[in-house]
């Protein structure tokens, strides 16, 4: 469909590459068959489209900590979420942190918020129980991040790859990406706020002992498994981990793969069965009907206890839907009984089904990126037209969120004020240049390749409109059965 001259683009931001641009460009390849220009932008640049391009609608992931920020493009734009993570079993933790930013003392744009897609009715139903968003903010959507397996055709792909067992392993507190050692580490955290993400009490000291005994333990299991040379075994770092920091394996075992090169619907339907501590890759795995082994049964409780009592991190509620084995030994049976097919995907398949509908509308007949689309495409629809020379305001300090007096390291402070009072002048193209060169001058390759979405990403485009064709294809043979039924 051709573009409207008059029709002014969207902007959708991809907070991050590797999390969350498959999903964001299902809902982009939509618009552009509605009609639109879409703008697609990474957390460097967004706000430099905005101010150009004047946007009728600005999608971000996330209005915590900008609310100065989104009050002002306000004036001029209406404003979407698309939560990156959205079904957090917790309602605490979702209405007074995750969506309001009260305990961290952030804040959050939230009244004059056009549009909230949310990922199940369970979220919903606190968030207008607590009055965070009206009834007409909310739309409950499901994500675009689970549209493949709408679909992937899982069964058959399953049938034709054997004996793989995958690691989704999730440490990023002591293997961040962007840290050198765990002395960075804790510099920076050691006056993190206690009670949001450790317990009264608690600090970084306590959140590092529970990473340091998972990984001990699915570090326990992998040597088990690597004993037998007929499987294969798939370690996937959490994106927000370094690759590179398990390394330490393939020097005694150099046949086991690392990495995360793979879009994780693309990693899940290679593996035969999943094992982890706490991610929740674990619920996509059972969404394709894979058996998961959650290593945290091989821990103490009353340990866990001691240092964490924070439920969504030491006991989260989707751990009632994984295996958790008390012995190694168990868990070696399990992997057995899963390897020859003969491993239930849950322990408890009846709440696995009411726990999918509540935080994630799953299953869903609908794609959450075409519903998505469709109530994007409305609100743009009936946007006032505000005046395009509207005087916008000042605001390029590079980080909203640590205050006026923030400058990032390896640039010189006095490009940086210059920057602040003058950088909404500066074309984009040498914005975003400046930054890549940034990276490259700091050896940074991970901010260019695996954080920040950029034009070149051309595979993560291709990716998507594969799936988007098929969704495409689907809805299509949806509708002629209806029509035919009818």
């Amino acid at each position: 469909m051709l573009f409207s001259k008059n029709k002014r683009p969207i902007l959708l931001l991809v907070d991050n590459r590797t999390r969350d641009a498959h999903s964001i460009l299902l809902v982009h390849y939509w618009l552009k068959q509605m009609g639109h220009k879409v703008l697609l932008a990474n957390k460097r640049n967004w706000k430099s489209k905005w101010r150009k391009f004047k946007p009728s609608v600005v999608a971000m992931s996330y209005s915590d900590g900008l609310q100065n920020v989104l009050e002002q493009i306000e004036k001029t734009s209406s404003i979407v979420v698309i939560p990156q993570e959205g079904a957090i079993p917790d309602k605490n933790f979702v209405v007074n942190e995750r969506y309001t930013g009260k305990i961290s003392g952030d804040g959050a744009y939230t009244n004059n918020l056009k549009k909230i897609f949310l990922w199940g009715a369970k979220t919903a139903k606190w968030l207008k129980e607590e009055e965070v968003f009206t009834a007409e903010q909310i739309c409950i959507s499901g994500t675009p991040r689970l549209d493949p397996y709408l679909v992937i055709k899982p069964k058959r792909i399953h049938s034709e790859i054997k004996k793989s067992i995958g690691f989704a392993i999730s440490h990023p507190r002591i293997n961040t990406y962007n840290k050198n050692t765990l002395i960075d580490l804790v510099y920076e955290y050691k006056s993190n706020k206690e009670e949001v993400y450790y317990g009264k009490g608690r600090n970084i000291e306590d959140f590092v002992w529970l990473d340091v005994s998972c990984l001990r333990a699915e570090f326990d299991l992998i040597d088990l498994c690597a004993k037998d040379p007929n499987i294969m075994i798939n370690i996937r770092p959490q994106m927000h981990e370094r690759p590179e920091g398990y390394r330490i394996i393939n020097q005694y075992l150099p046949n086991i793969k690392i990495g995360y090169n793979e879009l994780l619907w693309e990693w899940l339907i290679k593996q035969t069965c999943i094992v982890t501590a706490n991610s929740t890759s674990g619920i996509e795995a059972l969404m394709l009907g894979l058996p998961v082994i959650s290593v945290t049964g091989l821990l103490s409780k009353e340990r866990i206890d001691e240092h964490i009592d924070v439920s969504i991190l030491s006991n989260p509620a989707f751990l009632d839907y994984y295996w958790k084995p008390s012995s190694l030994d168990e868990a070696w049976k399990m992997i057995q009984l899963a390897l020859h097919g003969k491993l239930e995907s849950s322990p408890n398949p009846e709440g696995l089904a009411k726990y999918l509908k509540d935080f994630y509308d799953w299953p869903r007949q609908e794609s959450s990126s075409h519903k998505i689309a469709r109530e994007i495409h409305e609100i743009s629809d009936t946007v006032e037209k505000h005046k395009r020379n509207i005087k916008l305001p000042v605001f390029g300090q590079l980080s909203e969120q640590l205050g006026e007096g923030y400058f990032l390291p390896g640039i010189p402070q006095f490009l940086q004020k210059i920057y602040k009072k003058y950088g909404h002048l500066v074309p984009l193209w040498i914005l975003d240049f400046g930054y890549i060169i940034f990276d490259i001058k700091q050896k940074n390759f991970k901010n260019l390749q695996l954080y920040h979405f950029y034009p070149w990403h051309i595979k993560d485009y291709r990716k998507a409109k594969y799936i988007w064709k098929s969704l495409q294809e689907q809805e299509r043979l949806t509708n002629s059965v209806n029509i035919g039924g009818k």
